[in-house]
């Protein structure tokens, strides 16, 4: 996989023709409006496999106390295949993110669901030493098979 680069937003169509898009889609032209505006805003990074898109400030729960805020990470593939590949997408964290920063997938209840480009977002802090308060703890890798499963070796081409 190459290094990602910057590039301008991916929206490939006027404004007019975005709003049309997502309004055949079932949304409304505010929905379209305020994507398109949001679009504007991101970080937008381009690679051979992967475009994603980065929302430093995305909205949360956590209130006023939460230490830098939290980011929104959305990752799709170019050529908007459905694969999901974990070593990829925890390279595509840490070369965008940071190496430290958490994140998690978000699979989210139905009323808030989001299914129209084959994307996936995660979620993480943007101060890596804010942790969730929950999963893993310690490290625990090796590229070794366990009972069945099927581990690509450390250094092979991801």
């Amino acid at each position: 996989m190459q290094k990602f680069q910057r590039v301008e937003s991916v929206i490939p169509m006027s404004r007019n023709e975005f709003r049309k898009a997502v309004i055949a889609a079932g949304g409304t032209k505010k929905d379209a409006d305020n994507a398109y505006r949001d679009v504007g805003k991101q970080e937008t990074w381009k690679n051979d496999e992967y475009v994603c898109q980065i929302n430093r400030d995305a909205n949360h729960a956590f209130g006023p106390t939460l230490v830098g805020g939290m980011f929104e990470l959305t990752i799709r593939r170019v050529d908007r295949g459905a694969e999901h590949d974990w070593r990829k997408v925890q390279q595509i964290k840490n070369e965008l993110i940071g190496e430290e920063n958490e994140a998690v997938e978000l699979y989210p209840a139905e009323s808030r669901l989001r299914d129209s480009a084959n994307q996936f977002w995660l979620y993480g802090f943007n101060d890596p030493k804010v942790r969730f308060p929950f999963g893993m703890f310690g490290r625990v890798v090796n590229d070794k098979s366990f009972t069945n499963s099927k581990q690509r070796k450390f250094g092979e081409e991801l």
